[in-house]
């Protein structure tokens, strides 16, 4: 274990380089659950959007007798 990382860990409230690795290891797993489910929100308002310009696209290319 080296000095800097020593004086990380103990910056960081840690008494050892591993078990500031779990941590480390634990925050990165959250960061990438937290990523995935913005993805997958990303893409399910992606798809919105696409419906919502479809729709669009049939009002205003529809003629006004025909939302009568």
């Amino acid at each position: 274990m080296t000095t800097e990382l020593q004086a990380a860990a103990d910056a960081m409230g840690f008494q050892s380089v591993e078990k500031w690795t779990a941590r480390l290891i634990v925050e990165n797993d959250e960061l990438r659950q937290r990523c995935d489910r913005l993805r997958q929100e990303a893409d399910e308002h992606r798809e919105l959007l696409t419906a919502i310009r479809k729709r669009v696209w049939v009002v205003m290319n529809s003629s006004v007798d025909d939302l009568k």
